[in-house]
């Protein structure tokens, strides 16, 4: 069975075709992400939600007339921010992981991620709070004047969203990325989103299961299954690193292609990943 995988960075867009019945990739080629908008505030870095999505369009409607495939899976970045309103329309920039937003204060004080980190409710679900987790980023935007109700996901997420028109859930890890994520209780932590003034925003739903699509997408008049995204550190936190050159892949990483696809491609050693990952997340 043949999927087609992106890796989306901040730097490059990688293609492969995913083969799990052979357990096997075929690295395509690489495409430059669109650049970084002008800031419009301190420590922003961020992508324009349209234009990366019609540049994914256009991998996508080209790759399968080289070698058609079944389903799409997406290996990304974990953290960032992108909102939503209530129509689907983008609100604001996509802000990825390197955003720096929450280290500063609109109006002097102590800036949204030092608010956050005095807060030891983070800490018992496991997270070391940073610039980069959703939960940051949406308390630097709450201050800035962006207000709710609004629909909150991760880049990743968000390109799927914008690509197929609907809310799609999201994976467990990458909502553990949000900083908001109870994973012992499986479930968002309300009594943190309330604390801290966010109770006014919509979550996504929260799909655990890597093996069944979370939605579907038209390409040359054929539907193709999309799958949830994971972070290629996620995966390797999952648990399903493996070595790929010796086929020596756990049996479960062949029944998920987004676990296959995080995992082993395109970094190389997971298991570095998965020693970076345990700083910043509680092993799941």
């Amino acid at each position: 069975m043949d999927f087609f995988a992106l890796d989306v960075g901040s730097s490059f867009i990688k293609a492969a075709w995913l083969d799990l019945d052979a357990a096997e990739i075929t690295v395509w080629k690489k495409t430059p992400t669109p650049p970084f908008l002008p800031p419009e505030h301190p420590g922003q870095k961020a992508l324009s939600l349209p234009v990366l999505c019609d540049t994914v369009k256009a991998i996508l409607e080209e790759a399968y007339l080289l070698r058609p495939f079944e389903g799409v899976v997406f290996s990304s970045q974990m953290h960032g921010l992108q909102l939503f309103s209530k129509d689907m329309m983008p609100v604001g920039a996509c802000s990825t992981w390197q955003d720096e937003s929450a280290a500063y204060a609109p109006e002097g004080g102590p800036s949204p991620v030092e608010k956050l980190r005095a807060d030891k409710g983070f800490r018992e679900i496991g997270v070391e709070l940073s610039t980069a987790h959703t939960a940051s980023q949406l308390l630097a935007a709450k201050m800035r004047g962006v207000t709710s109700p609004l629909y909150v996901t991760s880049p990743a997420d968000a390109l799927l969203d914008a690509l197929t028109g609907e809310f799609l859930p999201i994976h467990p890890t990458i909502a553990h990325a949000f900083g908001l994520y109870d994973p012992d209780r499986d479930v968002w932590d309300e009594k943190l989103i309330e604390r801290h003034g966010l109770s006014g925003f919509a979550f996504p739903a929260i799909v655990k299961d890597e093996t069944r699509p979370v939605g579907s997408l038209t390409i040359h008049g054929h539907k193709v299954a999309l799958f949830a995204p994971l972070g290629d550190q996620q995966a390797a936190v999952h648990g399903v690193a493996g070595d790929l050159s010796g086929r020596r892949l756990l049996p479960r990483t062949l029944r998920a292609p987004s676990l296959f696809c995080g995992a082993h491609f395109p970094h190389g050693d997971p298991y570095s990943r998965r020693a970076h990952a345990q700083r910043h997340h509680r092993l799941l």
